[in-house]
């Protein structure tokens, strides 16, 4: 939890990258601030918190706030008297909410603006609001932003992937469950494109893809490690022709690898390997030698030899 207050005026405090999870607070579940302090928060994961009083994730208080590409789900305001928001903003505060989601939490809205605040005063601009257990996404004063300036209201698909929460939805993984409910409307919908951003090898997604063109909304986790994922066939295709290559991606860190550095095997076997380089690894094909083994599962090994 982090509670920012300051008698130097235009104090400035960054977060970023960090989880908040299952903090409780009367103000402000995980993050209260005020007296005029500028606080940016970016890339941050919001759940399982409580704020007793309001603010179920964030409470501002005479201060301003830039919240940008962050989750806020599952949270939750018992607002016990208070003002109820997941988001709570005071009348004097100013905010900028970009590239963000804000979904599943419980409260009288999304974000609250308090009475007597400025809705002119509030950016909220590329996000997404999914809050069935909100009463409205946002309080009256603040004006509905759904349908204006990229903000929009849709289940973001959200999946557990490799014990990672909050990854959205990506068919291209090949997993049955995530064909079936579709790809996450948060991807490729930010407000700037992908380049650059993030600045670390990070994605949303579940077939651990960076983003491409524009940026996805929400937080990025850290790819840590190597990943190696089947495009054709994948895990679970049927009426895949025996003669075919194997072709699958490799999510590392292309700087600490080149193409020559791979080595592919099937089944134990080795085979020949095409390499392309991607913005987030590698797009291989493997060429066996002879066809796939007919009505069976088959192993695919990719070694790396690199000095990386």
């Amino acid at each position: 939890h982090i509670y920012n207050e300051s008698d130097v005026q235009e104090t400035e405090c960054w977060v970023r990258n960090s989880l908040f999870d299952s903090n409780v607070a009367e103000f402000g579940g995980a993050i209260l601030i005020t007296r005029n302090n500028l606080v940016a928060v970016e890339n941050c994961l919001f759940t399982g918190n409580t704020g007793l009083m309001n603010g179920a994730a964030v409470s501002v208080q005479e201060s301003s706030v830039r919240i940008n590409h962050c989750t806020v789900a599952d949270n939750i305001c018992i607002q016990s008297g208070g003002t109820g928001g997941v988001i709570n903003l005071d009348s004097t505060c100013s905010t900028t909410v970009t590239n963000s989601i804000i979904a599943f939490n419980t409260g009288s809205s999304g974000i609250e603006l308090e009475s007597g605040g400025q809705a002119s005063e509030h950016v909220i601009r590329n996000c997404n609001f999914w809050n069935p257990n909100c009463r409205n996404n946002f309080s009256k004063n603040l004006v509905d932003r759904i349908d204006w300036q990229g903000n929009f209201s849709a289940d973001p698909l959200f999946t557990w992937d490799m014990d990672t929460p909050y990854t959205l939805s990506e068919p291209a993984t090949g997993d049955s469950s995530q064909k079936d409910i579709g790809r996450s409307p948060c991807i490729d919908v930010g407000d700037h494109p992908a380049d650059g951003y993030p600045e670390h090898q990070m994605t949303t997604r579940t077939d651990l893809a960076l983003d491409n063109s524009d940026a996805d909304l929400g937080w990025h986790r850290l790819i840590d490690g190597a990943y190696l994922l089947a495009d054709s066939p994948y895990a679970g295709e049927y009426d895949v022709a025996t003669e075919s290559d194997v072709r699958c991606r490799l999510i590392v860190n292309p700087d600490l690898v080149e193409p020559g550095d791979l080595s592919g095997k099937i089944d134990g076997e080795v085979v020949t390997l095409q390499a392309a380089e991607l913005s987030d690894g590698f797009a291989l094909i493997l060429q066996p030698d002879d066809f796939l083994p007919d009505n069976s599962q088959i192993t695919v090994e990719i070694d790396v030899d690199s000095q990386g």
